[in-house]
């Protein structure tokens, strides 16, 4: 699940989930609504926060999971 397919299916707006994630508005609203993509360390924060419903390789739209051993 990406990020806005957890907003349409928990009904929260991007206001309420950048408070309970901790993640400035002003970086999510453009990934939302222009579709402007998301680091590698937010998109992991969100899948943290989420307990695992949004996956960061679909923030990222990457075709394999992100290893969460590999640090760059």
């Amino acid at each position: 699940m990406n990020v806005k397919q957890f907003l349409e299916a928990t009904g929260m707006n991007i206001h309420q989930l950048s408070q309970e994630v901790g993640v400035a508005y002003s970086t999510l609203h453009p990934h939302v609504r222009k579709g402007k993509k998301l680091g590698e360390a937010t998109a992991r924060k969100l899948e943290a926060w989420s307990k695992g419903r949004m996956k960061a390789a679909e923030i990222l739209e990457l075709s394999a999971p992100v290893d969460s051993r590999r640090r760059a």
